[in-house]
Formats: C-alpha cells, sequence, structure tokens
C-alpha cells in the first residue's frame, strides 16, 4: 500500500493505491480488501483497475470491496501471476498532521488447476496485511487572488473602480516567462490561482483591447505584473487597474478670414472618455512640429504654444480649451496643421489629433490706369504713364502691398485679405508697414477720376477707397492724363485804348492728348485767371468777364476789351488766362495776354453815370482821376447805341474833377451816351455806353431778357411800327413792320450776342439792347 498527498485550494488531497498480486500457483478466490480510514481523512472517489469502483463509501471500505484481477472475468477472483490495483482518492484539512492507514486482504478460497475436488483448498477466510501501515503528512496549500478594476483615477487611491470581467490575468513561475495557470475574471472582475504552495511567483494581466494599465498593488502599478511571494498565508487582494484612452476627434475650422486671427473652440467638446470621465482643459498638450520655435510649456509640462516660422503662432488656452492661430504679417494662406494629445485622470493620454483651420482663398484686387483724354467715364488708352505704382493702404494708413503698374496700365495685387482698403497710384513705391507715400503722377500729368464704376467715385484724388470682402475686385481703375499749356500774347492794335475784339490774336494753348502744337484755342474751354490791369474790362459775349469763370467754346469773335472808368492815362493792359482740355483739366501755369495800344488814354475816367430829368431830359456825371494833355470831353447821343453823334464839348479843368452835362434835346424816350476823350494831339478814347430812359411817351418793354429764341414786344402804338434789331456790328439782321400793340418775333436763328432793337414809330425811334443767348 502506498499513498501520496497533493493540493487543491485549501485542502490536502491523499491518494492511497492498493495493488494485490496472486504470485501462487493457484486462482485466488472470493478475494476483497478493507480499510479504516483515519479519523479526519474523507474518502472522495476510488476505482479498480482504473474503474470507478460504484457505491463506494467510507463504511464499504471498511467492510471490505471485492477485488478483480485485470483478466479476471468475476468479482473477487485473481488470476495466478495476475493483479488488481484499488486507487482511493481522500482528502484531509490542509492544517498540518500526519495519518496512518493500514490496508487488510482477504479471501476464503483458491481455485485449483486440473485437480480433483477433493484436493480443493478449503474455503476458510484468511486475512493478511497489505504491506506496512502506511503514514502520510499533509502539506500547507496556498491561494494568490485579486480583483481587476476599470480604474478611472490610475494612481490615486490605488487600484480601484468598477470591476473588469472577462480579463485573462496568468500565474508564472519566479521568470515572469513560465506560465503555472491562468484565470479569468468573473462577473465581479475576482479571479484566483488555489492550491499553492510556498514560493515566489509572478502575476501578470493580459490587456483587453484597448486597455493600459494605469494601477496595480506593488510599486510598478503600470507594467501589468505583479511578484507575489507566498511565506505561511495565502495571499490576496493582488489587484490591477486598467482604463481605456481618451479618445480625440479631429477638429477643423473652416471660411476663415484670410491674414486674420482663428480660434478654434474648446477643442475637447467632440472628445470622450471611453470611461465615462471627463476630460479636463488643462490635461492638453499641443504637438509642436518640427522646426518650430518658441516652444511654451507649463507647470505640468503640457505644451501650450509655439511659433511655427513663416506662419505664425498657435496657443493654447488652457482654461476654456480654445487654440488660437495668428498669422504672421502677409501671410494668407492655410496654416499647417498641428496636433494634440489630452491625458485623463487616470494618467493615459491619447493618440494625438489634428487640428486644422482653412482661409477663404486671398482675394485678388485689380485694375487698370488709363490715359483718360476727355475725363467723364474712365476710358481711354492703358498707361503707365512712363513710370507708376499701385498701393494698397490699410485702415490705418500703412502700406500692404506694393506693385508697378506694367506698360498696358495694368496692376494687381493677389492675396488681399478682408478689410477697408484704399488703393493710391505714386512715383514711389512704399515700404509694406510703413505709413503710405502720398498720391502722385509724373510731371505734367493728374487725376481726371477714379473708382470701381465707369463714372469713378466723384472725389479726384488719385485714391480709391474700397471695402474687401470675399469676392474679387477687378475694375479698380485710374484716369490720368497730361496737363494742357497755355502761351502769352501779345496784341497791339492801333489807336488809343477803345472797344478791341481780340479775334486778331486769340488765346492759344496745346494739349499732349488734343492738340499736340501750338495755336488757336477756338471751340475749346479756357478760364481767365485774372482781370485786365489799369481798370480795363473785359467781355465775352458782351459779357463782363468774372475771374475763374470757365469759358466753354471759346471763340475769339466775341472776346473784348476796352477802357474803363479808371483807365485814363494807361495805354497797356494785360490779363492772365488757362487753357482747358477735354478732360476739364486747367492749364496750372495761367499765361498772360497784353494788350497794348499805340496811344494812351489821355484822362482816368473814374465815374460816369446818368439820369432821366423831370423835364424829359438826361442828366450826365462823371469824375476824373487823372489828366495828362487832355484838350476836351465830346459828349455824344446815341438813339440806337451803335451811331453816335456829338451834342457837346466839356473844357477839363484839371485831374480830380467833377463834371455836368444835361441833354434837354431828347429825341425819344430811350438814348445813349458816352464820352469821347481827346486831348491836344487829338487822340481819342471812349468811355463806357449810358443806356438812359424816361417816362415820357409809351411805355415800350421787350422780354424776356435775356432770350433764347423767342422774344416779345409790349407798349407799341397802334399805328404801323417799324421793328429793326441790329447785331453788334451794326449790321441789320431783322425788320418787320408791326401794327399793333404788341408782337412776338422768332430770333432761335440768331447767334449769341448782342442785339440793338430800334422801334420806329410817328416819326420816333427808340432803341434797346437785348441779349441773345441759348
Amino acid at each position: 500500500m502506498t499513498a501520496t498527498s497533493s493540493c487543491t485550494g485549501n485542502t490536502t488531497n491523499f491518494q492511497y493505491t492498493i495493488k494485490v498480486k496472486n504470485t501462487g500457483l493457484f486462482h485466488a478466490l472470493n478475494t476483497s480488501v478493507s480499510e479504516t480510514l483515519p479519523a479526519g481523512i474523507t474518502l472522495v472517489s476510488g476505482t479498480l483497475n482504473g474503474a470507478p469502483i460504484a457505491g463506494l463509501t467510507a463504511a464499504t471500505l471498511a467492510s471490505g470491496i471485492p477485488l478483480k484481477s485485470t483478466n479476471a472475468v468475476t468479482d473477487g477472483q485473481i488470476f495466478k501471476g495476475d493483479s488488481a490495483t484499488i486507487v482511493l482518492n481522500c482528502t484531509a484539512p490542509s492544517a498540518s498532521a500526519t495519518y496512518t492507514a493500514q490496508a487488510f486482504l482477504r479471501y476464503n478460497g483458491i481455485e485449483s488447476l486440473n485437480l480433483t475436488n477433493d484436493r480443493i483448498p478449503s474455503n476458510d477466510p484468511t486475512t493478511a496485511t497489505v504491506n506496512d501501515a502506511t503514514s502520510l503528512t499533509t502539506v500547507d496549500c496556498f491561494i494568490i487572488d485579486g480583483t481587476v478594476f476599470n480604474d478611472n483615477n490610475g494612481t490615486s487611491g490605488g487600484a480601484d473602480g468598477s470591476p473588469l470581467a472577462g480579463v485573462t490575468v496568468t500565474l508564472y513561475a519566479n521568470d515572469g516567462i513560465t506560465a503555472i495557470a491562468t484565470s479569468v475574471t468573473d462577473a465581479s472582475g475576482h479571479y484566483s490561482f488555489p492550491g499553492l504552495v510556498h514560493g515566489d511567483y509572478i502575476v501578470g494581466v493580459t490587456l483587453p483591447t484597448g486597455y493600459r494599465n494605469v494601477s496595480s498593488t506593488d510599486i510598478t502599478p503600470t507594467n501589468g505584473q505583479t511578484a507575489v511571494t507566498i511565506g505561511n498565508l495565502s495571499v490576496n487582494g493582488v489587484n490591477f487597474g486598467l482604463n481605456l484612452p481618451p479618445t480625440p476627434v479631429n477638429d477643423t475650422l473652416s471660411t476663415q478670414i484670410p491674414g486674420t486671427v482663428a480660434t478654434v473652440p474648446n477643442i475637447l467638446s467632440n472628445d470622450t472618455d471611453p470611461n465615462g470621465g471627463t476630460l479636463s482643459t488643462d490635461s492638453i498638450t499641443l504637438i509642436a512640429p518640427p522646426g518650430a520655435t518658441n516652444i511654451i510649456t507649463d507647470t505640468q509640462g503640457d505644451v501650450t504654444g509655439f511659433t511655427v516660422p513663416g506662419e505664425g503662432v498657435w496657443s493654447l488656452n488652457s482654461s476654456n480649451g480654445t487654440v488660437t492661430f495668428s498669422p504672421q504679417t502677409g501671410f494668407t494662406d492655410d496654416p499647417t496643421p498641428i496636433s494634440y494629445t489630452v491625458t485623463d485622470i487616470a494618467g493615459l493620454s491619447s493618440p494625438s489629433a489634428t487640428i486644422t483651420i482653412d482661409y477663404n482663398p486671398p482675394v485678388v484686387v485689380s485694375g487698370t490706369v488709363f490715359n483718360d483724354a476727355n475725363g467723364g467715364t474712365i476710358d481711354g488708352t492703358p498707361t503707365n504713364a512712363g513710370g507708376l505704382n499701385a498701393i494698397l493702404v490699410n485702415a490705418a494708413g500703412d502700406v500692404v502691398a506694393t506693385v508697378p503698374v506694367n506698360a498696358l496700365g495694368e496692376y494687381t495685387f493677389s492675396k488681399v485679405i478682408p478689410g477697408n482698403f484704399s488703393v493710391r497710384l505714386s512715383t514711389v513705391t512704399g515700404t509694406v508697414g510703413q505709413p503710405a507715400p502720398a498720391a502722385s503722377l509724373p510731371a505734367n500729368w493728374t487725376n481726371t477720376a477714379e473708382g470701381t464704376t465707369a463714372t469713378g467715385d466723384n472725389t479726384v484724388d488719385g485714391s480709391i477707397s474700397l471695402t474687401v470682402s470675399n469676392t474679387p475686385l477687378s475694375n479698380v481703375n485710374f484716369g490720368i492724363e497730361r496737363l494742357p499749356e497755355s502761351y502769352p500774347v501779345n496784341y497791339s492794335p492801333t489807336g488809343a485804348p477803345t472797344l478791341t475784339i481780340l479775334n486778331a490774336q486769340p488765346l492759344q494753348g496745346s494739349d499732349p492728348e488734343d492738340q499736340l502744337t501750338q495755336g488757336s484755342w477756338s471751340g475749346k474751354s479756357l478760364v481767365i485767371d485774372t482781370l485786365p490791369t489799369n481798370g480795363y474790362i473785359l467781355r465775352y459775349n458782351g459779357v463782363a468777364v468774372t475771374a475763374g469763370t470757365p469759358i466753354p467754346n471759346y471763340n475769339p469773335a466775341l472776346l473784348t476789351i476796352a477802357p474803363g472808368a479808371t483807365s485814363a492815362g494807361t495805354g497797356t493792359t494785360t490779363f492772365k488766362y488757362a487753357t482747358i482740355d477735354a478732360a476739364g483739366k486747367k492749364d496750372p501755369t495761367p499765361a498772360a495776354y497784353t494788350v497794348t495800344w499805340s496811344i494812351p488814354l489821355p484822362a482816368q475816367l473814374l465815374t460816369f453815370t446818368g439820369s432821366a430829368s423831370k423835364d424829359c431830359g438826361f442828366i450826365l456825371d462823371w469824375t476824373s482821376g487823372k489828366e495828362e494833355q487832355l484838350s476836351h470831353f465830346a459828349v455824344e447821343r446815341s438813339k440806337d447805341g451803335m451811331v453816335f453823334e456829338t451834342i457837346a464839348t466839356v473844357t477839363p479843368t484839371g485831374s480830380n474833377s467833377t463834371y455836368h452835362y444835361t441833354d434837354n434835346q431828347v429825341k425819344g424816350r430811350m438814348q445813349y451816351y458816352r464820352l469821347r476823350i481827346v486831348d491836344v494831339d487829338h487822340k481819342e478814347a471812349y468811355s463806357k455806353v449810358l443806356s438812359l430812359s424816361n417816362e415820357c411817351g409809351h411805355t415800350l418793354s421787350i422780354y424776356p431778357n435775356p432770350v433764347q429764341d423767342k422774344v416779345r414786344i409790349e407798349g407799341l402804338t397802334a399805328a404801323q411800327t417799324l421793328v429793326q434789331i441790329f447785331n453788334a456790328e451794326g449790321r441789320l439782321m431783322v425788320e418787320q413792320t408791326v401794327k399793333a400793340t404788341s408782337t412776338e418775333l422768332n430770333i432761335a436763328d440768331l447767334a449769341d450776342g448782342v442785339y440793338h432793337f430800334v422801334i420806329t414809330s410817328d416819326g420816333r425811334s427808340q432803341t434797346m439792347k437785348v441779349i441773345k443767348r441759348k
């Protein structure tokens, strides 16, 4: 009889083996084995020759159980030379103890071969011990167990959290390689390795997909293995904490305005902690790309900012999770995407996610510079005027970009960010980031218009204000042209100063676009900049010229000059004029027009006035200034303002004198008077013409005056009346007989100018001046 011991959990396993062999010459019959097990030993099961013994109990064992050799066919039979083996499986408490067991064999007959019946052995039972008594001591049996947790807080507080089921835990030998046993955690996360003996072991956890080690009971909490030594007690609470890392999602910010600061909202808003935990914005770290500079970290070592050379600055706001990109000046493209990770409370860092900022394409601003000869609509021949720059200026007045205008008059700013800008033309290039130079053009060039529409922006200054959005802007155009030139003119009529038409020497000019060479400016526009000196009066179309008033469609025959009340003693006068081109641009350097008569005025006439007397006459008054070589004043009268007769001669009394004359020989209600000033050498000059009327006779009226086409005459007598119209040169233009108190004449076909209406009835004539003007 032999016995062995082993451990299962906290229980010692005893296994008794009883082997009976028939070494005699005969077969044994009715053999059985019996054993009374020691106290404390529990019979669990047994086998005979490897087959389970049915109904085996401690009691049946004590009373004896039949044996049967391997080849026998009947219970209790053991063939000679054959054997029977009984194995008894027992358990005992693991408390240290020694147990002694003795088995007994019983048989009561033998079976002879070829013997007569009288030779059959006796059937008396025979009992024998099976070997010696067997003593066996229990072994110490121990357990290693613990729990696997889904640990959301990592090493803080040790391995804890909610249990993880289905995790494989492996028991290794002390080398950490040789596997002894495995255990899978149950619903409570528990695992167990029972039946262990004294010694050193390694317990390791196999990570489920996606999980990472975050805590355990030993000093290396995140390597997934714990060393365990069994002494005199089982080892419990060998725990492990596992956790899933955060799951980040890529962030994209689109349709940003080029060149502006872009801020991505909380980048954790779309990230998750699969374990149900909360992610903290102060656990984000940016991943600086290769070549980044000025890297900034916080007290935890997280990267919160850096500079990407050539692009701009990235920065993280750890309090709210926003990420901001600030482009450097002039950078308008999309920045290179960056990455980040976030660490959860368990200390696990997520995989990296990207942050992408997409800017709208920069806007193209372009235009053309035209040689706009006629103003108005911005058009003409494209030009760069020999060297111009287009400068893009921001709201602060600094240069954003500068490009040359090409030979076709074109310019383009290819990368303009939305905002408020102006584009100006300048002969200076300007420096980006510095105050913009003033708008300027090459010498003798001027602006005609500029703007984004054909008619311009109505502020001709060489600069266009514009608001750039996300739409390209073309036709940001400029109109420029070269200025006209005015030329000095000297005119020397013979005789003393008198009404003189300045058509013999017309005003002259030239223009690079309209008239390349110097010549008469007839048919074009000009302006009288300064009035004639020495009191002379300049008239156009019979109307006194006002300084600074433009004269359109200049006609040399309509420009006259005559001495004024203060012109006596002088024989020359000068006024200045400037040509105006088709674009309406004036020559900035007016030219002088000088008239020099061959004979100066003998007297300076300060005033010359007239009024009607109560007896239907007219009173004339005049004063003189300087009188030199003056012979006399001749008083002249006219009924039509053109043909004068001398009615009196007045002797001068010296400089600064006052003179009076009354005409009582009036031949009509309307009269014209002038003074003819005669010096001792019989040289003459004339005063202005006075038009005087009285209330004597019928009241005659002509209206409207000035007139465009139709003029009405009221106050005629019922008798036959002759109406005559004379031009300024005294030529009869219209003659009509009227037999009514009023009439209407159509003079639309007459040229603009001064006309004298002579009304004759009953032998009396009256003359009235009418101005014809379109």
